[in-house]
């Protein structure tokens, strides 16, 4: 019989996997946590709330809408790509980062201290934010709770919330195929967020973007395929948002 994906999905959940992650932060000494806190500038305290408050709706949400038929489960979908594996791979670094924080291993410092290391910049996505502005995670989060359809796509395909918006997304020639160079895991959270605030934009409604600060947030999304290249189209976006203001 073919695995429920809807049980994968929150299977982490069921395990204790944040309670583990939890009982690992109580067990750190509180100096060496606050110092790595300002270190890598996250906020332990606003993360534990997050594990505690946060993740355990949108499952709640999620368990609802399956259970009325209302949502279709794709093994491969956004959130799980982006819940399942990102998020935890996030906290999985930030453990690392708290339990080696005084470590003289070379090769731990180097993943520590180079600000460019896998585990720093994993870490950096997932706290980066401006001043009073919700974390991206957590954003992503809070969005998929009040926004069915967002939830909805999110669940039932790869792309999800950012396909509806794949005209502005790069090709990418894979073999014979073109796809669209959408970006995975944890990278897509800034086009998520820049993606909901622009289409409040364009509807008229409040919107953290608005013809000021358009360009600056446009900037943020600087994500590059292997060869380089962007993977949005900026100047379409410009043509197609910016002059509609």
């Amino acid at each position: 019989m073919e695995e429920n994906p809807f049980l994968s999905l929150t299977g982490f959940v069921d395990k204790g996997y944040f309670k583990d992650f939890l009982d690992k932060i109580d067990n750190i000494d509180e100096n060496t946590v606050k110092e790595a806190e300002d270190f890598l500038k996250i906020d332990i305290g606003k993360m534990k709330e997050y594990i505690d408050e946060k993740i355990p709706k949108l499952l709640e949400e999620i368990n609802e809408r399956v259970r009325k038929g209302e949502i279709e489960i794709n093994r491969s979908s956004s959130l799980r790509d982006i819940l399942g594996n990102s998020i935890i791979d996030v906290f999985d670094r930030i453990i690392f980062v708290l339990e080696n924080f005084k470590s003289d291993n070379p090769s731990v410092r180097r993943r520590i201290d180079n600000p460019d290391s896998g585990t720093r910049t994993i870490i950096k996505i997932y706290s980066e934010a401006e001043e009073g502005e919700s974390k991206l995670a957590s954003y992503y989060i809070d969005s998929l709770c009040k926004d069915y359809q967002k939830l909805k796509a999110e669940m039932e395909t790869k792309a999800g919330y950012l396909e509806k918006f794949s005209d502005y997304f790069c090709d990418l020639k894979m073999g014979e195929d073109i796809i669209k160079n959408y970006p995975t895991g944890a990278k897509k959270l800034p086009f998520f967020r820049f993606f909901s605030e622009l289409e409040k934009f364009k509807d008229g409604k409040e919107s953290k973007i608005n013809g000021e600060n358009f360009e600056s947030e446009l900037k943020k999304l600087n994500e590059k395929d292997r060869s380089g290249n962007l993977v949005i189209d900026k100047e379409k976006i410009r043509e197609d948002f910016l002059e509609k203001e």
